[in-house]
């Protein structure tokens, strides 16, 4: 990779922090955060974690040992929180948990952003041409056939790695999907939250 400027936040190679990194992605790209302004702001995401250890070891957030209906709740309480100590007193992030994949499919993103997890079977991308699975990504564009996605995970996932500016805007993206491709095998309605700065 040449030298290219990234605007969104990568993963580790080994870490499970994909739900974290779909946060901080939502949260610079709605915010238009710098990279250091970023930097300080996952420090606190860190210091606030329930268990910071099974995102570090590569399982993620389902690696809390919960069952599905626990699960459901801790992230949603951690999606909450994070975003809560992320906007401070400067920024309003208002989070609204999505329940069906057509609220998905609806959901405008002129001012919003959409975080979900891709689950099972996956999601093939249409851009790097790869299936994405168990894995949070943030959506920060979409028209009537494809979502244009920010996945933490793609840098260490494809070769010809790029972002792409969309419209001359603050949002980039690095991988996409189509729209008609997301339903309930692929994507858990329970995982689905729209993130909008007010």
């Amino acid at each position: 990779m040449a030298n290219v400027k990234r605007e969104i936040l990568s993963q580790g190679q080994f870490d499970g922090a994909c739900l974290l990194y779909a946060i901080m992605n939502a949260y610079k790209t709605l915010t238009k955060g710098k990279t250091k302004t970023c930097e300080k702001k996952w420090y606190k995401l860190i210091e606030n974690l329930p268990s910071v250890n099974s995102y570090l070891n590569g399982v993620g957030s389902g690696g809390i040992d919960l069952d599905l209906e626990q699960e459901i709740v801790v992230t949603k309480s951690i999606i909450n929180n994070a975003f809560l100590l992320l906007g401070g007193k400067k920024h309003r992030l208002v989070v609204k948990q999505l329940k069906k994949i057509t609220d998905l499919k609806k959901t405008k993103l002129k001012e919003s952003v959409l975080i979900f997890c891709i689950i099972n079977k996956g999601l093939k991308s249409t851009f790097h041409k790869r299936t994405i699975k168990d894995h949070w990504i943030t959506v920060v564009s979409k028209d009537k056939e494809s979502c244009f996605i920010q996945c933490s995970y793609a840098i260490h996932d494809v070769n010809d790695y790029r972002e792409i500016n969309i419209d001359k805007s603050d949002r980039y993206y690095n991988d996409s999907f189509k729209v008609d491709n997301i339903n309930g095998k692929n994507v858990h309605p329970d995982f689905i939250y729209s993130v909008s700065l007010r």
